[in-house]
């Protein structure tokens, strides 16, 4: 700040209240507007006003800037707006109309206030409405941290002229999403001392769901000075002491801090009894939910919109009832309720679940008809986004190692427990629960060297790739190096998982770059070879070296890998001006070598004015003519951050001889296949397709598979948002977002030894019902509003492999037309207490109970569907957006 700037705002400042009144009271005209709106149409919205009068006066002055400075509030109104676009705001009756005149002090000192005297009888909300007024008149200059009737805040403050000062706040307590709070001082000279003419203040709070979607909370204030008959300047009372000034306040006036932070509760589970929980109207609700396992269902958003409705509810009915429910449903519905209740991952269903399951007594093996039943709920547990600490250390207990002569039985159970209590532990940790996390993680990195068959090895590595602990990288780098094809690429694996950074240390890019030059098997050498190439991408030059020495290896799959990943990667300058430097032999030895290798990166789309994106990423790695790890990974993209919303893995052995290509030299592997995924960066253990070529022709002459299968279904809660805060009227402010996304995976192949040619096709279907609420609440009123967004895109992948003269590969990517709509409706309840309610769609537009004088209306409703097309064939992409 210049000079200048800083002279002229201590000069203000120093004037504020002694120049600012003049020793004469001063009246203003006081008026506040709240509103809830879209944050797409601005002409409508559910707002309401408050106006008042407003005097201010000195009566006691310290030394130097220190005042005590009385508040008289007059005649304030709540004011409402008519149904129509164009309506004024009109009186309506309120609280107010019984409190016409009220009287409260603050103690001001160099441009703060340091205490405030308010009747602490009054309704709450009436006393934070005083809180919010004497904020108004808290000045300092330059940058500083100040407590207001908004919390704890920055603030920033420039002199625009000599006249004008402009107050930003920012990072105040419960802010969120895209916040605004911005105030502009101007002082005048009127015959007389400089004093303060007007006050403008604005407050704008947005919680966005995808976009331009979302809910929009807006506050105004406008304090304007009016001319009132000619007062004669008076002496202010003179006590030695601010003491004796505040022992003749009048009225029943208590010293209270400006802040008051917000206690109350809008939205809690724990409100509800369990027993109070109608399970059958909730199994109705749901029945969207519960029918969802069928081949071509679910991944829509209707199961997605059924499941975030119900499970709040679900999560704390009591476990003596969901058990009587659980014992009573056929199979088709209880394997989804059970998947349902696995995401609370809380006490009450946990133990109503287990019992059925026998999990705490004798757990299910590979024979008992519950045992799949177990695999899916520890599978949905593994995604649940708040697991309660007491469910994790229980799972805990199921995840040790079966000695060898149970582990054909109880190792598929033990499998899904490392895995989903890796998960969970993840989760605790980063809700600040660090004991399970660092327990497990000691626990597995005991528990690896003494593990005597490769599938206990493999299972404990994924757990490894689930807990994400960069401590663990050197011992998964060890594993990668030395172990077995499939451990080294679960190793692998999770070092994907960890942070970008955690792996730019020098020396660990040399450990990976040894095992591409390695002997290593192609599919561990490629993998490798990928991570290095992604991890690197902002600063690749370090490996010229190891560009050159594939390069005189000559590898044809390797070399389509490395140039193919490049090619993806342009995206970064550095990795432009790495192709630059590379010799014209690498790209043409790419793209003419007789490999079948292939790296596929490409843009979905997304939704329009979105930041988030959705991208697909195929690296199909092939030796001999034979597929040897396909990997494709669904995943969105906001900013930097990207999110695993899906991922694919087949790996196989074996296979090139049925191809007619040729295997590595001296190498002879089982025949042999196993497909993995991965949900929401959660690895789940592998299904195994087939083992040796005897159970392969078995499948093959059966046409196992040849039409669509169920891969996966899964329920997803995205993190929950809740925050409360105070507006510039001292009014509360509670916004919450919750997001659920339901994800559906089916898929065939057909292999036909006759014509020597297979086909393979994958759909993915995802629904996504998102909820944006927002409530304004005080004593005399609330406002309230919810946007509901749905979203269901659709991803086809075809594969067709002709291996009858030579080896021929061609893939089809396609995402056909989806909708995505947006509904808001806004609430306004005016005249008495807000009535408190869940925000439920099919309760809009209801009219509650009748109050004395309570005013309650829809204010509108819109539904927004938009169609976007997005088609991608033989690898070339073509879009064409249309709105309908």
């Amino acid at each position: 700040m210049r000079k200048l700037e800083v002279t002229l705002l201590l000069a203000i400042l120093s004037s504020v209240f002694v120049a600012v009144c003049g020793f004469v009271s001063k009246s203003y005209d006081l008026e506040t507007t709240i509103m809830v709106n879209d944050l797409i149409r601005r002409d409508k919205e559910a707002a309401y006003k408050i106006r008042a009068k407003l005097t201010i006066e000195p009566v006691w002055q310290g030394s130097g800037d220190e005042h005590l400075i009385q508040f008289k509030l007059e005649s304030p109104q709540l004011l409402s707006r008519g149904k129509q676009v164009n309506a004024d705001f009109l009186p309506h009756a309120s609280i107010w109309d019984s409190n016409p005149v009220s009287i409260f002090y603050a103690h001001w000192k160099e441009g703060l206030i340091s205490q405030c005297y308010l009747d602490l009888n009054e309704l709450p909300d009436v006393v934070n409405y005083k809180r919010s007024i004497i904020s108004l008149f808290q000045m300092m200059d330059g940058e500083s941290v100040e407590t207001d009737v908004s919390g704890t805040c920055n603030v920033t403050y420039e002199t625009l002229s000599e006249n004008i000062l402009r107050k930003i706040k920012s990072n105040c307590d419960g802010e969120w999403g895209e916040t605004r709070r911005v105030t502009r001082y101007e002082f005048e000279t009127t015959n007389g001392p400089k004093y303060l003419a007007r006050v403008f203040s604005e407050e704008v709070h947005e919680a966005s769901l995808a976009g331009k979607s979302g809910l929009k909370a807006r506050a105004w204030l406008r304090l304007e000075h009016v001319t009132t008959k000619v007062a004669k300047e008076h002496a202010i009372p003179h006590h030695k002491v601010l003491e004796e000034a505040l022992s003749e306040l009048t009225g029943h006036l208590e010293a209270a801090p400006l802040y008051a932070p917000v206690t109350e509760t809008y939205w809690s589970t724990s409100q509800v009894k369990g027993e109070n929980v109608d399970l059958e109207a909730l199994m109705k609700d749901g029945e969207a939910v519960w029918g969802s396992g069928d081949v071509g269902a679910g991944g829509q958003v209707g199961e997605a919109r059924a499941a975030l409705n119900i499970l709040d509810k679900l999560c704390v009915a009591s476990p003596s009832r969901l058990g009587k429910l659980l014992r009573k449903l056929d199979s088709e519905r209880l394997s989804p309720l059970v998947a349902a209740l696995a995401l609370c991952a809380a006490p009450r269903p946990h133990s109503a679940v287990t019992d059925l399951l026998l999990l705490h007594s004798e757990p299910p093996h590979a024979s008992h008809p519950l045992h799949n039943l177990a695999l899916d709920y520890l599978a949905a547990l593994a995604l649940a986004q708040q697991p309660h600490e007491s469910v994790v250390e229980d799972v805990l207990k199921l995840a040790t190692w079966p000695t060898q002569q149970t582990e054909d039985e109880n190792s598929a159970l033990v499998e899904s427990a490392l895995a989903c209590v890796a998960a969970c532990a993840r989760r605790l940790r980063e809700n600040g629960q660090d004991l399970v996390f660092i327990n497990l993680q000691l626990k597995l990195e005991k528990a690896l060297p003494q593990c005597k068959t490769e599938r206990c090895r493999v299972a404990h590595l994924r757990a490894l790739a689930n807990l994400v602990a960069p401590t663990t990288i050197t011992t998964l780098l060890s594993w990668a190096e030395r172990g077995s094809s499939t451990e080294a690429l679960t190793a692998l694996d999770a070092l994907e998982s960890m942070p970008g950074s955690a792996l730019l240390h020098p020396s660990l890019l040399n450990r990976l770059e040894c095992i591409v030059a390695s002997g290593r098997p192609l599919p561990v050498r490629a993998a490798s070879l990928d991570l290095l190439l992604r991890r690197t991408a902002d600063a690749p030059f370090g490996l010229l070296r190891l560009l050159h020495t594939l390069l005189d290896q000559g590898d044809p799959e390797l070399l389509r890998v490395v140039w193919q990943r490049m090619e993806s990667l342009q995206n970064h300058e550095s990795v432009r001006t790495l192709i630059a430097t590379l010799p014209p032999t690498l790209r043409m030895r790419a793209l003419f070598s007789p490999g079948t290798s292939n790296v596929l990166t490409r843009k979905l789309g997304g939704l329009p004015n979105a930041p988030a994106s959705a991208h697909i990423d195929s690296v199909q790695v092939a030796q001999g003519g034979a597929l040897r790890r396909g990997l494709v990974r669904l995943y969105t993209q906001v900013a930097d951050d990207i999110d695993d919303t899906l991922t694919v893995e087949v790996t196989a052995s074996g296979l090139a001889s049925l191809a007619g290509g040729n295997t590595e030299e001296g190498e002879e592997e089982e025949v042999g296949a196993s497909l993995a995924l991965s949900v929401a960066s959660v690895r789940l253990p592998p299904v195994h397709l087939f083992r040796g070529q005897t159970e392969l022709l078995a499948r093959v002459w059966a046409g196992t598979a040849s039409e669509p299968t169920r891969v996966v279904r899964a329920l997803r809660p995205l993190p929950a948002v809740i925050r409360t805060l105070r507006l510039l009227d001292g009014s509360a402010l509670y916004a919450r977002n919750a997001a659920l996304l339901s994800i559906a995976l089916d898929a065939h192949a057909q292999v036909s030894l006759w014509s020597r040619s297979a086909r393979a096709g994958l759909e993915a279907r995802c629904g996504l019902a998102a909820r944006g609420e927002m409530v304004i609440s005080s004593a005399w009123g609330s406002l309230s509003g919810s946007a509901d967004l749905s979203l269901e895109p659709r991803l086809r992948i075809a594969a067709d492999l002709d291996f009858y003269n030579g080896v021929s590969l061609c893939v089809r990517v396609r995402m056909p037309e989806h909708e995505h709509a947006q509904q808001v409706a806004l609430n306004t309840s005016l005249g008495s207490p807000p009535i408190l309610c869940v925000a439920d769609e099919k309760q809009h537009g209801a009219r509650p109970p009748t109050r004395s004088r309570l005013a309650h209306r829809t204010i509108w409703r819109v539904v927004l569907s938009l169609r976007r097309k997005t088609e991608s064939r033989s690898i070339q992409r073509h879009q064409s957006p249309t709105t309908k």
